[in-house]
């Protein structure tokens, strides 16, 4: 295996955080899941701390509700005014578990599957060649971030402020 030259820095409300979680947390939650062995199979480690990085620049360009708790942090993460669904305070001073646990699941998907490239179908609303029809569906397309993640991070994001809403603050 080569060197590793990729560097994660995990470091709560850093300056230079580039990751909301080291390789060795991603690794014991991807663990956890069902279904890992596609994760198993990359032998780079770059690769993995790549999908980190970029998972976490993907949910760091969210709109989330709350506010950064410092002008320096480099990402989105951590924020202050953010609340669980019993309406208790998350602390600003470290990455809530659904934050920590939607930046693996999407590193993930990104590190086995192209979730970022084209389908090449772009333009086509159907395609007809004497009796043959073929029409393309563009909703069957990956998004970048899985409907289930999206889900799991939706009461903290801006618009899903209704949810947010319906939580009692203490």
């Amino acid at each position: 295996m080569a060197q590793s030259v990729i560097t994660i820095d995990a470091t709560v409300g850093g300056a230079s955080t580039n990751s909301y979680l080291s390789l060795a947390d991603a690794e014991i939650l991807i663990h956890q899941r069902p279904f890992h062995t596609a994760w198993d199979k990359i032998n780079d480690d770059d690769e993995k701390k790549a999908a980190l990085i970029w998972a976490t620049m993907i949910l760091s360009h969210r709109t989330w509700l709350g506010a950064i708790v410092s002008d320096t942090q480099k990402q989105a993460h951590p924020r202050s005014g953010l609340y669980d669904f019993d309406g208790r305070l998350y602390a600003d001073d470290a990455y809530p578990e659904w934050l920590t646990l939607a930046c693996s699941e999407l590193a993930y998907y990104l590190a086995t599957e192209d979730r970022l490239n084209d389908s090449g179908t772009e333009g086509y609303s159907e395609i007809k060649v004497a009796s043959i029809m073929v029409k393309i569906d563009k909703a069957d397309r990956s998004q970048v971030i899985p409907d289930f993640i999206l889900t799991a991070i939706r009461p903290w994001l801006e618009r899903g402020a209704m949810y947010n809403a319906q939580v009692k603050r203490v």
